[in-house]
């Protein structure tokens, strides 16, 4: 009995025993099953592509149907998706590959889905669902056409396209399949990270007779793109890559028959509106005189049995040289200097040593027969005293150039012989044309920036610049200052050609001395000082307006003006050439 009475005890026991045990492993595997739980709702809850099918179909034109059935895992609250197409690749050094998306529609179970479209930098994106907080998976179909993705190849065309790229998740599976018209002569694809894509999972042409090809990509990473190829027979497809030309300096300035006729065009209406104001404003006034070119008349004449020097007009060097090329020069200052020493205004004293210089006196005050230019030019030199060396014109005289040139230029308008002052004429159209440059740089900057005509703003600046070359030649004489001008031309050409033998040897010395500042205006003092020096009238000493030092004599002249011209010349400012011929 006690046996018997113990055997349930002993029983009662062990159940208890094995229920705790039981208990305790429940209660671990709820606890473990509490620990692992999360981590699968957390990988649960991560948005991805649970799967991408990509149908596309190849026409004999190229145009590619395309039809995508995405299947999209949502985390909670996930507002839509975003699908990124690539639409313009680099093909050459200045043209792109444009891939075209027409007919883009998205729908689910059988509904429209609402999409927002942007094309934007070479990329086409498509907002699915925007704006909806969804969660959980959803699958979408979406269909669209594709014009653009064949490429020439050697022996055939290539479709080369990149048909999955900026997914912002992950995708699990990406599958593609490709229909063309006939079958592939090759394949290929590669997926990954941008700039790091390596073969895809799968590539695979269709086989015997079958004209389709297959890819595959497991586990592409957000942001990862998917690109393949096929090669197709030459004659599977009558398509042509769509280029355009890529925007970029040397685009910007493309050479076509667009920019070349309006380049042409803009040039020569500009340049035959430049002759007509030309004709208009700078081609001078025709002289109302007859017979207005002297044609190499003698500038002296006789009166009471005496032979005078009378220049055209009355005319100072300072006035012809001004006239003649409408510019008032370092040169026409210097022979109005050596004409005030032959009129006895002035005595120029050759100085010896082994640097030639030249003292210039002050011999008589100057009366009212003298020219405000000219006046000013003596004023100038004699304004520290009764003598000057030539070697410090520079300090005396160079500082106060541009008022004797406003001198100059006021006493050719006083006189009738302009209208306006030359250098101010000169001055306006060289600033017109200075702004017409910086204008046409504008306009091609402009141009360069928004289109590929910027070889069009060019001809622009090419007018400025021929606006301000002409500004030199836009001065223009009245029919007096044209009549003037003809009698200078005589006197130049009587001054280049005439024997100054042919002078009485009574009034050699006289007019020749007059005859050398106008000569010096020409190139052509040497013969009229060479003739001065073999004067009879001359004695060794010298002249009344030039002497050397010791050892001088007139013989030496000619040499001595020349070097006195130069010299001169130098020390006051850079000069330009000496006058050849009067326009």
């Amino acid at each position: 009995m006690r046996t018997g009475s113990v055997l349930p005890h002993h029983r009662t026991i062990f159940r208890s025993r094995r229920g705790r045990a039981i208990g305790a492993a429940l209660g671990a595997g709820v606890i473990a099953a509490l620990t692992v739980l999360p981590a699968a709702d957390a990988s649960a809850a991560s948005a991805h592509v649970q799967r991408q099918n990509i149908d596309m179909v190849v026409a004999k034109d190229g145009t590619t149907k395309v039809t995508e059935r995405v299947t999209y895992d949502y985390a909670s609250g996930n507002a839509g998706f975003t699908r990124s197409f690539v639409t313009r690749t680099r093909y050459s050094d200045t043209e792109d590959r444009v891939i075209k998306l027409s007919d883009i529609e998205v729908t689910s179970d059988g509904a429209d889905v609402p999409t927002r479209i942007n094309h934007e930098d070479g990329t086409t994106t498509v907002d699915v669902d925007p704006g909806k907080e969804l969660q959980g998976r959803k699958k979408y179909e979406m269909t669209y056409t594709v014009d653009g993705m064949m490429v020439p190849s050697t022996g055939g065309v290539t479709l080369s396209w990149t048909p999955v790229s900026g997914w912002t998740v992950p995708a699990r599976k990406v599958n593609i399949n490709v229909i063309g018209p006939q079958q592939p002569t090759h394949v290929s694809c590669t997926a990954g990270a941008p700039g790091a894509s390596v073969p895809c999972t799968l590539s695979q042409a269709g086989g015997e007779g079958v004209a389709g090809s297959k890819f595959l990509q497991n586990d592409l990473p957000a942001r990862g793109v998917f690109d393949i190829t096929v090669g197709m027979p030459q004659d599977a497809v009558d398509a042509e890559p769509i280029l355009e030309k890529r925007h970029t300096l040397v685009t910007a300035f493309s050479v076509t028959p667009f920019t070349v006729a309006a380049l042409v065009a803009v040039l020569v209406l500009g340049l035959i509106g430049l002759w007509l104001l030309w004709r208009i404003r700078g081609r001078d006034a025709r002289s109302v005189a007859a017979g207005s070119n002297t044609g190499g008349r003698r500038p002296f004449h006789e009166e009471d049995g005496t032979i005078v020097f009378s220049p055209p007009g009355g005319l100072r060097p300072g006035q012809v040289g001004t006239l003649v090329d409408e510019q008032a020069d370092v040169v026409d200052i210097v022979a109005t200097i050596l004409d005030l020493a032959v009129r006895n205004y002035i005595f120029i004293e050759e100085l010896g040593g082994a640097r030639p210089d030249w003292r210039l006196y002050k011999r008589n005050e100057p009366g009212d027969e003298l020219l405000p230019y000219e006046r000013a030019v003596f004023d100038e030199l004699f304004e520290h005293g009764d003598d000057v060396l030539v070697s410090d014109l520079r300090s005396v005289l160079a500082s106060d150039m541009p008022r004797l040139r406003q001198l100059m230029y006021h006493d050719v308008v006083t006189q009738g012989w302009f209208a306006s002052r030359p250098d101010q004429v000169r001055s306006r159209w060289l600033w017109g044309g200075v702004a017409l440059a910086i204008a046409g740089v504008a306009i091609t900057v402009l141009l360069a920036l928004f289109t590929f005509d910027a070889l069009v703003g060019l001809a622009v600046v090419i007018l400025g610049i021929g606006v301000a070359v002409a500004a030199e030649y836009m001065p223009s004489r009245t029919s007096r200052g044209s009549e003037v001008l003809g009698q200078i031309n005589g006197l130049r050409q009587y001054l280049q050609g005439a024997d100054p033998a042919d002078i009485p040897a009574a009034e050699q010395e006289t007019l020749c001395a007059r005859l050398v500042p106008y000569a010096a205006l020409f190139g052509a003092e040497d013969r009229w000082a060479h003739a001065l020096s073999e004067s009879e009238d001359v004695g060794d000493e010298g002249f009344t307006w030039y002497g050397g030092p010791e050892g001088w004599s007139r013989e030496h002249l000619d040499d001595s003006v020349a070097n006195f011209l130069v010299d001169v010349t130098g020390a006051v400012s850079t000069s330009r050439p000496l006058r050849g011929v009067a326009g």
